[in-house]
């Protein structure tokens, strides 16, 4: 589904962000974060499912670029659970590997 986005959501009881799926007017639950400021910033407007591939938008800013590394795991089993098409191409999974590997932290230094 092309038109799939991810909006955050601030949790009125708690004050954690909410993550969610929007796609053909259904939202999906994804996961909780704590509240941080970049994170919401971020996300808050949506953000398609494509831009999710583009870490250089996260202006390597750590919480953003784990989140999005974490919500691509986490589309790929709604895809699998719910049965539903988020992503056209499996292509786009070996280019997230390659770019992973670009922002793993070096403990060594």
């Amino acid at each position: 589904m092309k038109n799939t986005t991810i909006k955050c959501r601030i949790d009125s009881t708690s004050g954690n962000l909410d993550f969610y799926a929007e796609c053909s007017g259904e939202s999906r639950y994804i996961f909780t974060r704590k509240f941080r400021k970049t994170l919401f910033g971020y996300f808050k407007n949506g953000v398609s499912v494509y831009k999710l591939f583009e870490l250089g938008r996260a202006h390597g800013n750590e919480v953003v670029i784990n989140t999005t590394l974490q919500l691509r795991e986490a589309l790929k089993y709604l895809e699998k659970e719910y049965g539903i098409q988020i992503f056209d191409n499996r292509r786009d999974s070996s280019i997230s590997y390659r770019r992973r590997k670009e922002y793993t932290p070096d403990l060594a230094a």
